[in-house]
Protein backbone atom coordinates (compact mmCIF):
# COMPACT_ATOMS: atom_id res chain seq x y z
CA UNK A 1 0.00 0.00 0.00
CA UNK A 2 1.42 3.40 -0.98
CA UNK A 3 0.81 6.20 1.47
CA UNK A 4 4.03 8.17 1.39
CA UNK A 5 3.44 11.74 0.28
CA UNK A 6 5.55 12.41 -2.80
CA UNK A 7 9.03 11.25 -1.83
CA UNK A 8 9.64 9.77 -5.29
CA UNK A 9 9.05 13.10 -7.02
CA UNK A 10 10.47 15.85 -4.80
CA UNK A 11 10.10 18.35 -7.64
CA UNK A 12 6.32 17.91 -7.42
CA UNK A 13 4.81 19.54 -4.37
CA UNK A 14 1.24 18.80 -3.19
CA UNK A 15 0.96 22.39 -1.99
CA UNK A 16 0.69 23.18 -5.73
CA UNK A 17 -2.97 22.25 -5.31
CA UNK A 18 -3.25 24.67 -2.40
CA UNK A 19 -4.18 22.24 0.38
CA UNK A 20 -1.27 20.12 1.60
CA UNK A 21 -1.57 18.34 4.95
CA UNK A 22 -5.06 19.64 5.85
CA UNK A 23 -6.55 19.05 2.42
CA UNK A 24 -8.62 16.03 3.38
CA UNK A 25 -10.40 18.08 6.04
CA UNK A 26 -11.23 20.72 3.44
CA UNK A 27 -12.78 18.07 1.18
CA UNK A 28 -14.74 16.44 4.02
CA UNK A 29 -16.17 19.70 5.34
CA UNK A 30 -18.79 21.24 3.09
CA UNK A 31 -17.76 24.81 3.90
CA UNK A 32 -17.47 26.95 0.74
CA UNK A 33 -17.95 24.07 -1.70
CA UNK A 34 -19.13 25.50 -5.01
CA UNK A 35 -19.10 22.57 -7.44
CA UNK A 36 -20.31 18.95 -7.56
CA UNK A 37 -18.67 15.86 -8.98
CA UNK A 38 -21.40 13.30 -9.66
CA UNK A 39 -20.63 9.59 -9.93
CA UNK A 40 -22.93 6.63 -10.46
CA UNK A 41 -23.34 6.30 -6.69
CA UNK A 42 -23.26 9.78 -5.22
CA UNK A 43 -22.42 13.46 -5.52
CA UNK A 44 -19.25 14.89 -4.00
CA UNK A 45 -19.01 18.57 -3.08
CA UNK A 46 -15.73 20.21 -4.07
CA UNK A 47 -14.10 23.59 -4.66
CA UNK A 48 -13.71 24.88 -8.23
CA UNK A 49 -10.42 26.59 -7.45
CA UNK A 50 -8.82 23.37 -6.19
CA UNK A 51 -10.09 21.35 -9.16
CA UNK A 52 -8.80 23.96 -11.59
CA UNK A 53 -5.34 23.95 -9.99
CA UNK A 54 -5.11 20.18 -10.24
CA UNK A 55 -6.56 19.46 -13.68
CA UNK A 56 -6.80 21.29 -16.99
CA UNK A 57 -9.78 19.10 -17.87
CA UNK A 58 -11.70 20.22 -14.79
CA UNK A 59 -10.51 23.77 -15.40
CA UNK A 60 -11.99 23.72 -18.91
CA UNK A 61 -15.28 22.42 -17.53
CA UNK A 62 -15.39 25.17 -14.91
CA UNK A 63 -14.24 28.25 -16.82
CA UNK A 64 -15.53 27.71 -20.35
CA UNK A 65 -19.18 28.29 -21.18
CA UNK A 66 -20.00 24.60 -21.01
CA UNK A 67 -23.02 22.97 -19.42
CA UNK A 68 -20.90 21.95 -16.41
CA UNK A 69 -19.93 25.56 -15.69
CA UNK A 70 -23.54 26.75 -15.86
CA UNK A 71 -24.91 24.10 -13.50
CA UNK A 72 -21.78 23.74 -11.31
CA UNK A 73 -21.79 19.98 -11.84
CA UNK A 74 -19.53 17.49 -13.58
CA UNK A 75 -20.63 13.91 -14.18
CA UNK A 76 -18.12 11.05 -14.09
CA UNK A 77 -19.84 7.83 -15.07
CA UNK A 78 -16.91 5.82 -16.44
CA UNK A 79 -15.04 5.33 -13.14
CA UNK A 80 -16.17 3.74 -9.88
CA UNK A 81 -17.15 6.10 -7.09
CA UNK A 82 -14.22 4.81 -4.98
CA UNK A 83 -11.70 5.77 -7.68
CA UNK A 84 -13.16 9.27 -8.01
CA UNK A 85 -13.17 9.79 -4.24
CA UNK A 86 -9.57 8.62 -3.90
CA UNK A 87 -8.44 10.84 -6.76
CA UNK A 88 -10.21 13.83 -5.17
CA UNK A 89 -8.62 13.06 -1.80
CA UNK A 90 -5.27 13.09 -3.58
CA UNK A 91 -6.05 16.42 -5.25
CA UNK A 92 -6.87 17.90 -1.86
CA UNK A 93 -4.09 16.35 0.25
CA UNK A 94 -1.32 15.14 -2.04
CA UNK A 95 -1.61 11.66 -0.50
CA UNK A 96 -3.05 8.46 -1.85
CA UNK A 97 -3.80 5.00 -0.45
CA UNK A 98 -3.50 2.35 -3.12
CA UNK A 99 -4.99 -0.95 -2.02
CA UNK A 100 -4.04 -3.16 -4.95
CA UNK A 101 -2.85 -3.21 -8.56
CA UNK A 102 -6.39 -3.09 -10.00
CA UNK A 103 -7.10 0.11 -8.08
CA UNK A 104 -3.77 1.54 -9.20
CA UNK A 105 -4.56 0.83 -12.84
CA UNK A 106 -7.94 2.57 -12.54
CA UNK A 107 -6.33 5.56 -10.80
CA UNK A 108 -3.73 5.73 -13.57
CA UNK A 109 -6.47 5.82 -16.22
CA UNK A 110 -8.37 8.46 -14.22
CA UNK A 111 -5.26 10.62 -13.75
CA UNK A 112 -4.50 10.40 -17.46
CA UNK A 113 -8.04 11.23 -18.60
CA UNK A 114 -8.33 14.22 -16.26
CA UNK A 115 -4.70 15.31 -16.69
CA UNK A 116 -3.78 15.09 -13.01
CA UNK A 117 -0.05 14.83 -13.61
CA UNK A 118 1.12 14.38 -10.04
CA UNK A 119 -1.35 11.55 -9.43
CA UNK A 120 -0.30 9.91 -12.69
CA UNK A 121 3.36 9.98 -11.63
CA UNK A 122 2.63 8.64 -8.13
CA UNK A 123 0.54 5.76 -9.42
CA UNK A 124 3.02 5.04 -12.18
CA UNK A 125 5.81 4.67 -9.61
CA UNK A 126 3.61 2.41 -7.49
CA UNK A 127 3.00 0.14 -10.50
CA UNK A 128 6.70 0.09 -11.38
CA UNK A 129 7.48 -1.10 -7.86
CA UNK A 130 4.86 -3.86 -8.22
CA UNK A 131 6.13 -4.97 -11.65
CA UNK A 132 6.86 -8.66 -12.19
CA UNK A 133 6.96 -10.86 -15.25
CA UNK A 134 3.46 -12.03 -14.31
CA UNK A 135 1.93 -8.55 -14.64
CA UNK A 136 4.34 -6.88 -17.08
CA UNK A 137 2.13 -7.33 -20.14
CA UNK A 138 -0.97 -6.01 -18.33
CA UNK A 139 0.96 -3.00 -17.01
CA UNK A 140 2.43 -2.32 -20.46
CA UNK A 141 -1.09 -2.30 -21.93
CA UNK A 142 -2.29 0.17 -19.29
CA UNK A 143 0.80 2.33 -19.87
CA UNK A 144 0.10 2.27 -23.61
CA UNK A 145 -3.36 3.79 -22.96
CA UNK A 146 -1.91 6.59 -20.82
CA UNK A 147 1.02 8.97 -20.61
CA UNK A 148 2.86 6.60 -18.24
CA UNK A 149 5.99 6.34 -20.36
CA UNK A 150 8.26 5.17 -17.52
CA UNK A 151 5.90 2.31 -16.78
CA UNK A 152 5.80 1.37 -20.45
CA UNK A 153 9.59 1.42 -20.74
CA UNK A 154 10.18 -0.61 -17.57
CA UNK A 155 7.43 -3.11 -18.46
CA UNK A 156 8.92 -3.62 -21.90
CA UNK A 157 12.37 -4.12 -20.36
CA UNK A 158 11.04 -6.78 -17.96
CA UNK A 159 9.38 -8.59 -20.88
CA UNK A 160 12.54 -8.32 -23.01
CA UNK A 161 14.81 -9.54 -20.18
CA UNK A 162 12.49 -12.49 -19.55
CA UNK A 163 12.65 -13.37 -23.26
CA UNK A 164 16.46 -13.33 -23.13
CA UNK A 165 16.43 -15.60 -20.08
CA UNK A 166 14.15 -18.06 -21.86
CA UNK A 167 16.56 -18.23 -24.80
CA UNK A 168 19.56 -19.04 -22.61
Amino acid sequence: MLEDGIALFPELDPSFFGCGENGSKLLDESLYHDFMIVTNENAISVHKMILCNASNVFKAAVVHPLKEARINRYEIKDFDHNIVVNALKFIYSGKIKIEDDAMACQLLLFADKYEIKLLLKKVEMYLIRQLTIDNAIDFERIAEKTKAMRLKTVSNQVIYDYGLQMND
